[in-house]
Parts: C-alpha cells; structure tokens; sequence
C-alpha cells in the first residue's frame, strides 16, 4: 500500500506471530528466541531476546501475566509484565 514503510527492529530474524495486548501495546515473535514489544502501537519496536534462542512460533496473552508461547521445544511462558508495561530495561526470561 501507499502508507507502508519498513521499521526498525533491532532483528533481522523471521517473525512468526503476534498478539495485541492493550490498545497500545503488541507483542510479536519469532525464530530465534525474539521477543519484540510495542508500547505505542507499532510505532517502535523493543527486542527482548530470550536466552536460549529457541524459536517461537506463536503467542497468545494470558491475562495480565505472562504470555503462553509455543515454539521449538514445545510450550513455554514468557514474563514481559514489567517490559509491557513501558520498562524497556527489563527483558522477562524463559520460564
């Protein structure tokens, strides 16, 4: 379209899916291990990459805790709470 243009986001890796989490906020992952949250709807992206580096495949919220992600090595949750919540300095970990 005519208003697309590509944004920055700290990672070239493949993205695989993504969930709205506040009128706000979104979450996108992918292979990797990337974990990319916005806290402006899209407009800037924040990279928290998981340690492992395991890909993800999708996302889904749970509540206001942390998300359900399935990927490499099947289910895992992910805390973004304090990173979703504007703290760009704090990366939740694999749990």
């Amino acid at each position: 379209g005519q208003h697309w243009f590509p944004l920055e986001t700290g990672t070239t890796a493949m993205l695989t899916d993504g969930a709205v989490l506040s009128q706000e906020r979104i979450v996108l992952v992918g292979l990797s291990g990337v974990v990319l949250i916005s806290a402006d709807r899209g407009m800037s992206w924040t990279l928290h990459q998981q340690p492992d580096r395991r890909g993800l495949a999708a996302v889904l919220p749970a509540g206001d805790g942390p998300l359900v992600a399935v990927g490499e090595e099947g289910v895992r949750r992910i805390e973004i709470a304090a990173a979703a919540a504007g703290d760009a300095a704090a990366a939740g970990g694999a749990r």
